[in-house]
């Protein structure tokens, strides 16, 4: 799942992934890395979570697929956070708006 933030004018300005769940079976056929790089194509920043309970070296896969890890200090919850930055200068594709 993929969630957006909005700013004050209606104008999405980043991405977040929720979840991403591939079954057991699916696995290893590039169905995750394809997701992610269809979601970078819009040109938005991306945020993501992993839970340090998670059992599939997501952290890992998103760190081959060009995320940060970064610390946020506000929360004390077992879980890391990423980001991907578009390359400087690029511009968002497609205008999607909260309205």
């Amino acid at each position: 799942m993929v969630t957006g933030k909005f700013d004050s004018t209606g104008k999405l300005n980043a991405l977040k992934l929720e979840y991403i769940g591939v079954t057991k079976l699916s696995r290893k056929h590039g169905i995750g890395p394809t997701l992610v790089q269809k979601i970078k194509r819009r040109g938005l920043p991306l945020y993501a979570t992993v839970s340090h309970h998670n059992r599939c070296e997501m952290a890992d896969h998103l760190l081959k697929m060009g995320f940060e890890r970064f610390n946020l200090d506000i929360t004390h919850l077992p879980q890391d956070y990423y980001k991907w930055l578009p390359p400087h200068g690029a511009s968002p594709k497609g205008a999607i708006t909260g309205t």
